[in-house]
């Protein structure tokens, strides 16, 4: 299950080498991916789909393997989620240049003929991984 947007694969700017290595991308297994299988292989009920139940089913293993991860293999899963956690906020950190870009060039256009600052802007909140940032509040 790819989680990426295919919208952008042909922004302008993109050529077709980089056109074919975004397609190929999508394609692939996510980080989403792996950890689904990873939680299913530790005896958790963690489903792929994205509809509500789904989603629900999988926030409910997260909070079980978030209140007890002391075995091994629970740890493992656990230092996984927090690293991924961490990657999600130093990305967020670098969205927040939009406030030093808005600075300096103002709303016009951005490199590579982006929307620029207001693309950025849009961007700001936005998770990767939003069911773990969700089990904070379940806990």
């Amino acid at each position: 299950m790819s989680v990426g947007d295919p919208r952008h694969v042909r922004d302008e700017g993109r050529g077709d080498l980089q056109v074919a290595r975004l397609s190929d991308c999508l394609q692939r297994r996510s980080l989403f991916d792996a950890l689904a299988t990873s939680m299913r292989g530790a005896g958790f009920d963690f489903p792929d789909g994205h509809d509500g139940g789904s989603r629900e089913r999988r926030l409910a293993a997260l909070v079980s393997l978030y209140r007890d991860h002391d075995a091994a293999e629970r740890a493992t899963l656990h230092q996984v989620c927090e690293v991924f956690l961490d990657h999600d906020e130093t990305v967020a950190l670098w969205r927040h240049h939009a406030l030093m870009a808005s600075r300096e060039i103002g709303i016009r256009q951005g490199t590579g003929s982006s929307l620029g600052v207001a693309y950025l802007q849009t961007t700001l909140d936005r998770r990767f991984f939003p069911d773990l940032w969700e089990v904070r509040n379940r806990l």
